[in-house]
């Protein structure tokens, strides 16, 4: 009986952290010293702002030793405003960008919203190149 119990917990944990996928089009990217700045619109009508996480998680093509940090600044309707840092410390705690003008960027992304019900949303690959 114990484990009948047990395995509900777990079946109903799993099909509450299932992630829904969504897609998303680049519409423009901008840089400066330090950061890209992306504005990034999505198949879904309207975000909710309730998520608690929402992050866009990168890798560096070029360079897999250095570490990316992103995150969403602003959600409106399908739109969504994020930034993005080369570090140049390898600390998870706190992100130093680094200049990124005189370096080869070539970034894979996605974006990832969670909630903390366990609602969790992961979009398409998308690519950020600079040189």
């Amino acid at each position: 009986m114990k484990a009948n119990k047990m395995f509900y917990v777990f079946f109903i944990f799993i099909i509450g952290c299932t992630s829904d996928k969504f897609s998303v089009n680049v519409e423009e990217i901008s840089h400066s010293k330090e950061s890209f700045n992306l504005k990034l619109k999505t198949n879904i009508p309207v975000i909710s702002s309730d998520f608690s996480s929402r992050k866009i998680v990168c890798s560096n093509i070029e360079d897999i030793e250095k570490r990316v940090d992103g995150h969403i600044d602003k959600i409106e309707g399908n739109i969504l405003y994020g930034e993005i840092e080369v570090c140049k410390n390898n600390d998870h705690e706190l992100c130093e960008p680094m200049d990124i003008e005189n370096y080869k960027i070539n970034l894979k992304c996605h974006v990832l919203l969670s909630s903390m019900l366990g609602d969790v949303h992961k979009s398409n690959d998308f690519y950020v190149k600079l040189k």
